[in-house]
């Protein structure tokens, strides 16, 4: 299976005269694609299927990289081909710093997160990876900040929406356990000060909501407390993905018909549902106890609304927690 933008194959959906090819390392040669396992839009991510390949697959980063942290960037960018006179079959690499790591806007619907970097990435580079120090994937490489203007800011998207949206189609990614500083052996246990109480009290009580304002907060002195912070973390959103899987689809209330339906989906983070005209996203905030808490992102919203799913039997309980409003609903199938 490859990992690649969404905007890189979607012109081929509609169209009989083109064609995907992934470049095989362990062959030597281009193989063609042979099925679109899973899209997401908003994310900006596909998912292909490419029979034959044997390259050896990627270890995603256990956490996003931090400020000022070196990158480099993958992928065959379309000035390399004008340069040289013809398609060329080698990567092309770029090299920079990371600028910031925040949530933010690709497409329409709501907010995801993204990787700002001075790792050159141009028309063709789209879909490649970004890499941290240590060979991991942090990102997957999305666009230029200004696409019309001369820029040295570019967007990647961030591993932590990429695990989650693997896993939401039942792909199981290799993901290192120890974050990237501590690999490189630059942290030393002996000068690590910091107050770990708040961030015991975040992990015990499954929300990713009060953890993750704390990791950015803890000094790369502290090793240790950086790996158990994005190992929970990373537990966290792996058990909502999980537990929303059994979730997802078509429900509606005892009274209604199928065709007055919501239906629920996922998308990385972040829970898609659909009623009717409405579309809403609202991202994960905790898992625990068999109950997935997520939060408003899209639409914009002045006090965004927070809901707790869990299943019960062969019903789903849908809470909103801001209004005291509780639906029962009953899944739609046929």
């Amino acid at each position: 299976m490859v990992l690649t933008n969404y905007h890189v194959v979607a012109p081929f959906f509609d169209s009989d005269d083109g064609a995907v090819f992934v470049l095989d390392n362990s062959a030597g040669f281009p193989r063609s694609m042979n099925a679109v396992i899973a899209v997401d839009a908003r994310l900006d991510l596909a998912l292909l299927y490419v029979r034959g390949i044997t390259s050896t697959p990627a270890t995603l980063a256990l956490s996003p990289p931090r400020q000022l942290e070196s990158v480099t960037a993958l992928g065959f960018p379309a000035a390399a081909d004008e340069i040289f006179g013809r398609v060329r079959e080698s990567v092309s690499a770029t090299s920079g710093q990371v600028t910031a790591v925040d949530l933010g806007p690709v497409g329409a619907f709501g907010p995801i997160e993204l990787i700002l970097h001075t790792a050159t990435v141009n028309p063709g580079n789209s879909g490649g990876p970004l890499f941290n120090a240590c060979g991991e994937i942090v990102g997957i490489n999305t666009l230029r900040a200004d696409p019309g203007e001369t820029s040295n800011a570019f967007v990647a998207s961030a591993v932590t929406e990429i695990a989650s949206f693997l896993e939401s189609y039942g792909v199981q990614p290799a993901v290192s356990d120890v974050v990237c500083s501590a690999q490189a052996g630059s942290v030393n246990a002996q000068s690590c000060e910091y107050d770990g109480a708040p961030l015991t009290a975040a992990i015990e009580s499954r929300s990713l909501q009060s953890l993750e304002p704390l990791l950015a907060g803890i000094p790369e002195t502290c090793g240790a407390t950086l790996n158990q912070a994005w190992l929970a973390r990373r537990s966290i959103a792996h058990d909502a993905v999980t537990m929303f899987l059994a979730m997802g689809g078509t429900w509606r209330l005892p009274d209604q018909r199928c065709s007055e339906r919501i239906s629920l989906d996922l998308s990385g983070s972040a829970v898609w549902g659909a009623a009717g005209e409405r579309a809403q996203f609202e991202r994960f905030i905790s898992a625990v106890d068999g109950a997935v808490t997520t939060q408003t992102v899209f639409p914009e919203e002045e006090h965004p609304s927070t809901y707790r799913y869990s299943l019960s039997g062969d019903r789903l309980k849908i809470e909103n927690l801001s209004s005291n409003t509780t639906w029962e609903m009953e899944r739609c199938t046929g």
